[in-house]
């Protein structure tokens, strides 16, 4: 969901774009896009580039998420920390529960074996 939100609302805006700081976080919104596919892949496959797909992706969210606070519409500092912040928590709350899974899983493998 969050893939396809970051995507295809980074497409829309990248002929919006009418500020450096709205091509910006457009290009940082379309990243978070193409991470969180990857952040969906390395669960399956390329495990360990798993951590660090999860970090840049969580940074990449709350990034894209804190700017557009600041470039579409009127500046607004505070509102775009706490939008940030937001991002961020939500990121970190999929971070844990996909790594709450993968240790889940791990130990239904174990019992199997």
């Amino acid at each position: 969901m969050l893939a396809w939100g970051a995507l295809s609302g980074a497409v829309r805006q990248f002929a919006r774009s009418a500020t450096v700081g709205q091509e910006v976080e457009t290009a940082v919104q379309f990243a978070c896009g193409v991470l969180s596919v990857l952040v969906v892949l390395t669960c399956f496959w390329w495990r360990p580039w798993a951590p660090a797909v999860r970090a840049v992706w969580a940074v990449a969210l709350a990034a894209a998420v804190g700017l557009s606070a600041l470039v579409w519409g009127p500046p607004m500092p505070l509102i775009g920390l706490v939008f940030a912040g937001g991002g961020l928590a939500v990121a970190l709350g999929v971070i844990w529960t996909l790594q709450r899974a993968a240790s889940d899983g791990d130990r239904i493998d174990e019992a199997k074996r």
